[in-house]
């Protein structure tokens, strides 16, 4: 829903193609195995060292549990940083693919830059070594170094594409997001959703998310429509028919029956 672009989903497969041409589940699966026995190890041994020493009635001072809970910490943080490690490979490997087949890597670029802005000041309060993806900060000046070599970096998208996407997330927001929030992120639909409310017969194409919006809920029927609305005119959902009005005015007055 963030995606701005094409590209900027592109760029988000991309990343996932590196990871799988890079066989980083399997090898995570290993990895995970691998930490698992050293973690029972280190939990037989610590608890080995605790029961020596209370037998003892040694004290040599510190926290017994200590030797139970600092190795499992340490493993902890090497798996981490192994995965931080396949991350930054699959981003190398998503802008290679990306070169490789004449797009752009400047969608990727710009989603890790919005990323890095979300995490702009929780960041000071994040501690990096135990997080399953590298810093956004960091990740970005990594990816920057590669992806402006990309020599299609200014390639756009062709407009109809554009048209595509941005069609289909205004229709996402029109079905997901609450009426009003709809409007305020598409305010020129407020006139069609107001005729909507009020009974009105006509309304243009459901071009935009708040159109969506309006029709879903004042006709529930509106939801069986194909999601891209390619046709235009009367006969092609263009205009409300007599049924549809009836339609739109039998919601209105169960909503606010006070209007009947």
């Amino acid at each position: 829903m963030d995606a701005e672009t094409p590209n900027q989903i592109v760029g988000v497969l991309a990343h996932e193609t590196g990871h799988i041409a890079g066989g980083h589940l399997s090898k995570m699966r290993g990895e995970l195995a691998n930490a698992q026995t050293a973690a029972i190890l280190t939990t037989l041994l610590g608890v080995g060292a605790v029961v020596a020493t209370a037998r003892s009635g040694s004290n040599i001072g510190g926290n017994p549990m200590a030797a139970i809970v600092g190795p499992q910490s340490a493993i902890m943080r090497s798996l981490l940083a192994y995965q931080r490690q396949q991350e930054e490979q699959a981003d190398r490997a998503g802008v290679k693919f990306l070169t490789l087949s004449n797009q752009s890597s400047k969608g990727m670029y710009d989603t890790f830059k919005r990323m890095a802005d979300q995490q702009l000041f929780a960041s000071r309060y994040i501690d990096p070594y135990v997080q399953s993806h590298p810093m956004a900060s960091e990740r970005i000046a990594r990816v920057a170094e590669v992806a402006r070599a990309n020599p299609y970096w200014d390639k756009k998208d062709p407009p109809e594409l554009q048209q595509r996407h941005d069609l289909t997330r205004a229709k996402l927001f029109g079905y997901i997001d609450r009426p009003d929030s709809v409007l305020r992120r598409y305010p020129r639909a407020t006139t069609a959703w107001r005729r909507v409310m009020h009974g009105g017969v006509e309304l243009s194409p459901f071009r935009s998310a708040g159109r969506r919006c309006a029709n879903r809920f004042a006709d529930p029927g509106a939801a069986q429509q194909p999601l891209f609305l390619r046709a235009q005119g009367p006969g092609a959902g263009g205009l409300r028919t007599r049924s549809g009005s009836r339609r739109a005015t039998a919601a209105r007055d169960r909503l606010h029956p006070t209007r009947r």
